[in-house]
């Protein structure tokens, strides 16, 4: 039998001819067994099964321990279930998203605009109003009440130096968190 192995070594391929006599002499054992067996089974026809008193259990033993069977069950009682996502799908998909307004306060970051001035009374801090700048140099008014911003940011304090602005943000996990952006009227240097 003449077994041919291209691209490799001389050694190497009389290695390889060598593992694949030495597994079908094997193969060719086992299964003459297999005949033999059979035939002795047909000439009797009762085959006399003789298992161990303790069920098999004293094979076990004899085993190597990385065959053995483990001992540790799982309990997934108070275990985080591996296959339920992290993301909330349905929670996003269920938040009804209000119709945007076409303003230009609407479309941008909160923290793109610039503080200009604040028209303030001391007497009636209700009708404070504030002039923001948009990047463009647009300006906008604002006052108590008005929502701006893509996180729909409502404008909920003004005092004589700063607005007070603060949104509704949703994190990936579905959770609605609040966050409070200040613009000031005179930043340091750093705080723009």
């Amino acid at each position: 039998m003449v077994i041919f192995v291209f691209g490799r070594s001389k050694k190497m391929a009389i290695k390889i001819q060598k593992a694949i006599l030495i597994t079908f002499f094997l193969g060719a054992c086992f299964f003459a067994q297999d005949f033999r067996a059979q035939g002795e089974m047909n000439k009797n026809m009762a085959v006399q099964l003789t298992v161990p008193k303790d069920g098999g259990f004293s094979l076990l033993k004899e085993l190597p321990r990385w065959l053995k069977p483990s001992s540790y069950r799982y309990d997934p009682v108070g275990k985080v279930d591996p296959f339920v996502p992290f993301i909330n799908l349905q929670a996003l998909s269920v938040r009804k998203k209000k119709p945007k307004s076409n303003s230009p306060l609407a479309n941008l970051e909160v923290t793109q605009l610039r503080l200009v001035g604040i028209l303030w009374d001391p007497k009636d801090p209700e009708r404070a109003r504030a002039m923001v700048e948009l990047p463009d140099g647009k300006g906008f008014i604002l006052k108590l009440g008005m929502i701006i911003g893509r996180n729909d940011g409502k404008v909920i304090k003004i005092t004589p130096d700063s607005v007070l602005i603060e949104e509704e943000m949703e994190d990936i996990f579905g959770k609605i968190s609040k966050r409070q952006i200040v613009l000031k009227l005179h930043p340091k240097k750093g705080e723009e």
